[in-house]
């Protein structure tokens, strides 16, 4: 999510709105991608127990 929360700072910091279609692409893209790597892994742990939670796993 670092990534994530970095891209976001920048698109808002960002002066110049040329440059900020190219960092709304950049942030979506690894939204999506964190958004899918959490369904899989809690389906990937749904019966394991010995494993964190994901919450727990990507802690800021």
């Amino acid at each position: 999510m670092g990534q994530i929360t970095t891209l976001a700072a920048e698109l808002e910091a960002s002066p110049d709105a040329s440059d900020g279609g190219a960092l709304e692409m950049d942030l979506l893209k690894h939204t999506k991608v964190a958004y899918k790597l959490e369904i899989a892994y809690r389906e990937a742990t749904k019966n394991a127990s010995n494993m964190p939670s994901y919450e727990r796993l990507v802690r800021n």
